[in-house]
């Protein structure tokens, strides 16, 4: 891991984002060609999501991988800019700075979205990281479909980001998780999910002797307040969209909110919801289970 890490993070950070910019692009293009179908069905029927919502899945995927975002992100997370993240860089009268990477880097992702594991294993690899990504077993085939790409573009940098990625599922009992979480060299694990798995990853790897760091996201909700004077056609549209989306089960899906104005008004506007709601069912409609069908 030592080795990995060091190569890819001696790589300028330009050509590091260049790679990762071509899997998005590669990607977009098997999309439109039409060739991820197959993929599609799979993953709606794994995950129970209508096609039309995993065609929409698909098309955030080069947004998930697009250089400048990820540069953004880098900026906003680094006080001394990307120099630092390629070598010594000057950040005052003599004084220098370089982050090196902290990993391996463990990533433990959830199971309602594709895009999710691809954002902190891109930014992770950015970063120069050794990364192990655990995704759902759910959205696996998705994942290992966007990463295998690198195979594709080929070229140094991305034999090197392929060398230190490795993607794998690991059921909850599984000693091969329980040794990653309580016993192996690991330098950070990023858990994304809710309970009762967050307990039990946290206190799993309070008994790791090399003191791995953890990163917990989530669980989180979306907030939604909507003011009497903006309650517009166009605001019902945009919250029927966020409800709908993968079934509410988004950290961003909205699940409580507040209506500034007079009660009249509010009524007007969850009745203007409801009916965006039904037009865009039609457009997304939900695969329902048999035991949900007789409820």
């Amino acid at each position: 891991a030592s080795e990995v890490q060091n190569r890819l993070s001696s790589i300028p950070m330009e050509e590091r984002l260049i790679t990762i910019g071509k899997v998005g692009r590669a990607w977009e293009e098997k999309r439109r060609k039409g060739e991820l179908e197959a993929l599609k069905n799979e993953l709606s029927a794994s995950t129970g999501y209508s096609t039309k919502m995993i065609d929409l899945e698909f098309s955030l995927v080069p947004s998930a991988l697009d250089p400048l975002s990820i540069k953004r992100n880098l900026r906003a997370s680094f006080p001394f800019d990307l120099p630092c993240l390629e070598r010594f860089a000057p950040i005052g009268d003599n004084e220098y700075c370089w982050y090196r990477p902290r990993g391996p880097v463990f990533i433990i992702s959830s199971g309602n979205s594709l895009i999710p594991p691809l954002i902190p294993t891109t930014i992770s690899l950015a970063t120069g990281n050794m990364t192990l990504l655990r995704p759902s077993l759910v959205n696996f085939i998705g994942v290992k479909a966007v990463y295998s790409l690198l195979e594709d573009i080929g070229g140094d940098v991305a034999e090197l980001m392929r060398a230190a990625l490795a993607v794998s599922y690991f059921s909850h009992d599984s000693p091969s998780l329980d040794y990653l979480l309580t016993r192996s060299k690991i330098g950070v694990i990023n858990f994304w999910g809710g309970e009762p798995a967050r307990t039990e990853i946290s206190s799993r790897v309070s008994y790791n002797p090399n003191h791995p760091v953890l990163i917990i996201n989530g669980p989180l909700t979306g907030y939604v307040i909507v003011e009497a004077a903006g309650a517009s056609d166009f605001a019902a549209l945009a919250l029927a969209r966020n409800i709908l989306l993968f079934d509410q089960q988004l950290c961003s899906s909205p699940t409580e909110g507040a209506f500034i104005g007079g009660w009249d008004d509010a009524v007007d506007f969850v009745t203007m919801v409801g009916e965006k709601l039904d037009e865009l069912t039609e457009a997304f409609p939900l695969k329902v289970t048999e035991s949900h069908a007789y409820v």
